[in-house]
């Protein structure tokens, strides 16, 4: 005798496995999403137009997505340096960023 097909079991079980692609899509698009390589790219086409404030702006999110990259650190500190601060407290947070 032929056993008889739980649709229900069926249709939950194929919710939950789309609902988990789905979310797996998702997380991964994150992932690529914020990862500070994009930032460092466009800071690097803003100092080739020489736009400095932007690019100091841009390697700041680079950094804040990977304090590890020591071309983006370079790249920030550098601009710290060419760029003017608006404020004493920026001011002593670039001279902090500076000493090391």
């Amino acid at each position: 005798m032929a056993a008889q097909v739980n649709k229900k079991f069926v249709i939950i079980l194929s919710a939950v496995i789309a609902t988990l692609v789905f979310a797996a899509v998702i997380a991964g698009g994150l992932a690529l999403k914020n990862n500070g390589g994009r930032h460092a790219t466009r800071g690097e086409k803003l100092i080739a137009e020489g736009n400095f404030e932007e690019a100091y702006k841009a390697y700041a999110r680079a950094v804040n997505k990977d304090q590890t990259n020591v071309e983006w650190l370079t790249a920030y500190r550098d601009l710290a340096l060419k760029t003017k601060p608006n404020t004493r407290e920026e001011l002593d947070k670039r001279y902090r960023l500076y000493l090391g």
